[in-house]
């Protein structure tokens, strides 16, 4: 009997580093592709469930750690998105300041078009008489 609770003591013990080494994998897979790991992520790929990663304390530190670790920026990284941020901040104000202008102009053709009464064509009649050439 003791043979035999031995044996079940030492496969779940060989099962659960297994599982272990699956879940390391998986998650070393998912940093080396740029993917942040994820409960739902690392399970499908190590071939274990969702449950068992919440469950398990080892586990469930080893996703955790590694998604906080994949979310961590390095600092020169942190300068360029904070560089980047403040010129978008900057495009997007000229943007605005274009689209005003735009406008404007817009507003602007759209009233000396309808300024005169007279048609276009005679507009560009009198311009060709005004050259000195005939119509």
């Amino acid at each position: 009997m003791s043979d035999s609770r031995n044996a079940l003591a030492e496969n779940r013990r060989m099962a659960s580093e297994e599982m272990h080494e699956r879940v390391r994998a998986a998650i070393d897979e998912l940093m080396r592709s740029g993917i942040t790991p994820s409960f739902y992520a690392v399970a499908d790929l190590a071939g274990v469930s969702r449950s068992t990663l919440y469950r398990r304390p080892d586990l469930r530190r080893m996703v955790e750690e590694a998604r906080e670790q994949a979310t961590r920026l390095h600092p020169s990284w942190r300068t360029a998105l904070n560089q980047l941020e403040v010129e978008n901040a900057s495009l997007k104000q000229q943007v605005v300041q274009l689209q005003a202008a735009l406008a404007k102009a817009l507003a602007r053709r759209q009233s000396l078009r309808f300024s005169t009464n007279k048609p276009r064509y005679e507009h560009a009649v009198c311009r060709f008489e005004a050259e000195g050439r005939a119509a």
